[in-house]
């Protein structure tokens, strides 16, 4: 038996026994007449009414419970649509590659591969071009320190940022210190169109953000052997 149940029956009977008080003993005026009257009706309903009082309490207690456990069933059945979504997601890269590959992972990795080959090799012709019509404002072919390299920056994130989602906040900064924290890069203020186009292949394609000064740093350091730039498969792939 809840307790609530005594709680408001005695409740009710204080109410009841001051509302009598003053009912059956006036005393001059209308104020004390009148809530003497008005307690006096309150402690009768609630004496005969405290059970739907309480039931009442409880009721809305156990709807709150009730809300409280749809939101987690809600939050639940989200979690799970996730989940099937991606496995859905899944299974239909799964199909494809039985459907194109008959099955063979291996095979679906080498196309992969030399899908990211040809995606680099586009990039490169595409970030030189671009270095030579609009960031190689002397033609030197030399990206300089300050106002250019900057504006290289800024048009390639602008370019590839909906690509490679973290490329402006993470990337991008990554590759600039990696620029601007080599001795060569120092002391000649400018980086070479070629070198500056493999640098930013690796800061584009970098699986870790984290490594990319160090693979600028690799290109950099080869960008004093023209014979070996643009090979950079190895220092990409460090990257990656």
């Amino acid at each position: 038996f809840n307790v609530l149940y005594y709680v408001v029956y005695a409740i009710s009977v204080v109410v009841f026994a001051v509302g009598t008080w003053m009912y059956v003993i006036p005393q001059p005026g209308f104020v004390r007449p009148t809530t003497g009257t008005l307690l006096f009706a309150c402690g009768i309903f609630l004496m005969m009414n405290s059970d739907l009082i309480v039931t009442y309490a409880r009721l809305h207690e156990q709807v709150g419970k009730f809300k409280a456990n749809n939101n987690r069933f809600d939050d639940s059945l989200q979690k799970q649509a996730t989940e099937v979504r991606r496995l859905q997601t899944a299974a239909k890269g799964l199909d494809e590659i039985d459907k194109k590959f008959g099955g063979s992972v291996k095979r679906a990795m080498k196309e992969v591969k030399q899908l990211e080959t040809s995606a680099r090799a586009n990039i490169g012709m595409s970030c030189k071009e671009l270095c030579g019509l609009y960031f190689d404002k002397d033609r030197n072919h030399q990206i300089n320190a300050g106002k250019e390299l900057d504006e290289a920056l800024e048009t390639m994130s602008t370019i590839f940022g909906s690509i490679v989602k973290d490329l402006r906040i993470a990337r991008i900064p990554k590759l600039k210190e990696g620029l601007e924290g080599h001795k060569r890069f120092k002391e000649d203020q400018n980086v070479s169109v070629p070198a500056f186009t493999e640098a930013f292949e690796c800061a584009l394609f970098s699986h870790d953000p984290g490594q990319i000064p160090q693979a600028v740093s690799q290109v950099l350091d080869r960008a004093a052997n023209p014979k070996t730039l643009g090979k950079g498969g190895s220092t990409a792939a460090t990257a990656a």
